[in-house]
């Protein structure tokens, strides 16, 4: 066989020399890799890390649209094999606000609209400011339950980061072939809120609808005044910025 060949694939391992390995190692866990190094192999290593497609990405998403109390609960005890990571979910949609971005530069979350760069990633940063405020309401509203700040903080990552992915693959594009000048109609986001945080109360341990509800409402109310207290902010230090309401 010539030099210029690619070497014949094997099972063994590249990390550890073990063989008999399928798609990862049974003894050190890396993934078995073989032939050269291309450009596609490193666009694969690097999708593959950041949306762990093999574990999670879209059980990730469906999931927390529908219960998402149990991913949440699933990282909270120890068991991260199933669903993406709150730090790798923050990562998959930092991309994907990146590529809405490249698609609609005039828009963010379809409520504000603006051409000045600075303005926007200001935005940006105020509705970054929320994860760690909304983890705060949660620290005070369910502190009997003897969870951390950051635990909940894990919380506000997953339901954000939610929010804004759903916003940009739904609502945003539902509004621009509607033709709505002014995008998505509060009511919306509003319905989206009111709907997920239902959902939550579980984790909490208030599975009763009455106390759901009544949960649900109060996040809702709560949640609404910390994003128009980042508005009228953002409002009062740039007065380039229109908003519609």
């Amino acid at each position: 066989m010539g030099s210029g060949q690619p070497p014949v694939a094997t099972r063994t391992c590249t990390n550890c020399g073990a063989s008999g390995a399928k798609a990862y190692c049974p003894d050190c866990g890396q993934h078995v890799v073989n032939g050269r190094i291309t450009a596609g192999s490193i666009l694969s290593e690097f999708f593959s890390w950041v949306f762990n497609v093999d574990r999670g990405l879209w059980l990730t998403l469906r999931d927390l649209l529908v219960r998402p109390a149990r991913v949440v609960g699933e990282y909270w005890a120890g068991r991260r094999g199933i669903y993406l990571g709150p730090v790798r979910f923050l990562l998959v949609v930092v991309l994907l606000v990146s590529l809405h971005e490249l698609l609609f530069p005039d828009e963010f979350l379809g409520v504000l609209h603006t051409t000045d760069g600075e303005v926007k990633l200001m935005v940006q940063f105020l509705f970054g400011l929320l994860m760690p405020l909304a983890a705060l309401v949660l620290l005070l509203r369910y502190g009997w339950r003897k969870r951390t700040y950051w635990e909940h903080l894990v919380t506000t990552i997953y339901f954000m980061g939610l929010l804004l992915i759903v916003s940009m693959l739904i609502i945003d594009p539902m509004a621009l072939l509607l033709d709505l000048e002014d995008g998505a109609p509060p009511w919306v986001f509003t319905g989206f809120l009111g709907a997920h945080f239902v959902l939550y109360p579980p984790l909490y341990g208030r599975a009763g609808w009455r106390q759901r509800l009544l949960d649900g409402l109060v996040l809702t109310v709560i949640f609404l005044a910390l994003s128009l207290g980042c508005l009228l902010l953002l409002a009062t230090l740039s007065p380039d910025l229109e908003v519609a309401m």
